[in-house]
């Protein structure tokens, strides 16, 4: 199945969704992988790594596999650890509307992904 890794800014595709789990430790890695075995998930649906703090519309299905906030890594200078919110999700690329993965940022600017029929594009900023 293919993948997608989705950030504020930038996407990423591979054809092979185990080449996007680079991304997660090993015990989130593991979970997945566990997860996609389990509920039998197609390979025409689409594996989505979601990086940041974003919301999801959807018209069409899909299913988290993984919701989970790590912290970042700090520096010298700044010693508190921020945090950051990772989701992994499938999606079947099945619905009229399919999937959008919405970031907003402050000030109010909306970073827009749409997932339909096997596509990702940036619908609007």
């Amino acid at each position: 199945m293919q993948a997608a890794i989705l950030t504020m800014a930038s996407i990423r595709r591979y054809d092979k969704h185990t080449d996007a789990l680079f991304v997660l430790d090993k015990q989130q890695e593991t979970q997945v992988l566990e997860a996609i075995q389990q509920q039998q998930l197609a390979d025409e649906g689409m594996l989505i790594v979601i990086e940041g703090y974003a919301s999801l519309q959807n018209v069409g299905s899909h299913q988290i596999l993984l919701n989970d906030v790590i912290p970042t890594a700090t520096s010298d200078k700044d010693p508190n650890p921020e945090w950051l919110n990772r989701e992994v999700i499938y999606f079947g690329g099945q619905g009229i509307l399919g999937l959008r993965v919405v970031y907003t940022t402050n000030p109010l600017k909306r970073i827009v992904y749409e997932l339909a029929q096997g596509e990702i594009r940036e619908a609007h900023v």
